[in-house]
């Protein structure tokens, strides 16, 4: 058996169909703090947005030199693919964070909670697009040297 057809075998990731080696979880919160005038309007005095995410990849267990070494090379390759997948969601977790933060007084709290959360969302599905886009161009990472294909 190759390891690709061994990795293929063992990964639990399987998504829409296809089989990945390496994945990763991630989730923003944000948590808003506003101040409401007498008047009924309504500012933002404080934000913190807390990201976490989690990278399932391979694990190796064998001890032939030759396997180990092709795998690590590769185990490196994808690691730094799915990073990249934690440096966009970190990116949007900051634009989250300045986007509520810069938001305008608003003529009432409700208004400026559902634009805050609206706003947070938006980027949510920008960050979740941003990635897809990724994994498209680098092919799930195989143009990054994450591929176990023969050549």
């Amino acid at each position: 058996m190759t390891l690709l057809a061994a990795i293929n075998a063992a990964t639990p990731i399987r998504q829409d169909g296809a089989v990945f080696h390496g994945y990763t979880a991630w989730r923003a919160n944000w948590h808003y703090r506003w101040w409401k005038e007498a008047d009924g309007r309504c500012r933002i005095t404080g934000n913190q947005t807390r990201l976490a995410a989690e990278i399932t990849l391979p694990r190796l267990s064998t001890a032939d030199p030759a396997i180990r070494q092709r795998f690590d090379s590769y185990l490196a390759a994808l690691k730094n693919h799915e990073m990249e997948h934690v440096r966009i969601a970190r990116d949007y977790a900051q634009r989250i964070d300045h986007g509520i933060l810069g938001l305008p007084t608003m003529r009432s709290c409700q208004q400026l909670e559902r634009t805050a959360n609206d706003l947070a969302e938006r980027l949510l599905q920008e960050a979740k697009d941003a990635e897809r886009e990724m994994d498209r161009r680098t092919r799930h990472g195989a143009s990054q040297g994450a591929s176990l294909l023969e050549h």
